[in-house]
This record gives C-alpha cells, sequence and structure tokens, in this order.
C-alpha cells in the first residue's frame, strides 16, 4: 500500500531543546559554533516520549554525512 500526502512549504515552528534530553547528548548536538543544534521543532521529542511514531525528512545536500 502507497500513500502521498503534499503538504505546502510552511515555516519551522522551533523551540528549545527539552531539559528532559541526556547533557550528553544536548552537548554533542551544541558542539561546533558552525553546526551547533540548540533548538527543535516542539512536537517532535513529546511524540517520541510518548511513544509516537516521528519521521524527519531533510531535503538533498542539508548536510548530512555519508
Amino acid at each position: 500500500m502507497r500513500a502521498i500526502h503534499h503538504q505546502p512549504a510552511s515555516d519551522g515552528a522551533f523551540a528549545e531543546i527539552p531539559a528532559a534530553v541526556d547533557l550528553r547528548l544536548r552537548a554533542a548536538l551544541a558542539a561546533g559554533a558552525s553546526r551547533g543544534c540548540t533548538r527543535t521543532e516542539p512536537p517532535r521529542f513529546e511524540h517520541t516520549q510518548a511513544g509516537r511514531n516521528t519521521v524527519v525528512v531533510t531535503p538533498a545536500g542539508s548536510g548530512k554525512m555519508p
């Protein structure tokens, strides 16, 4: 079975990384000024903490390492 849903582009909504995230992970995300990650999309963390499925999609060339 296959389903395709196209959603129009929109600006992201961000929040601080929740305090419940392990300090070691917070430090790793924030490491390096050029790639520091200090914010997240608000519902994502709550969805994963609640055991719900979460899909993260990034465009080609977004900085993922091979």
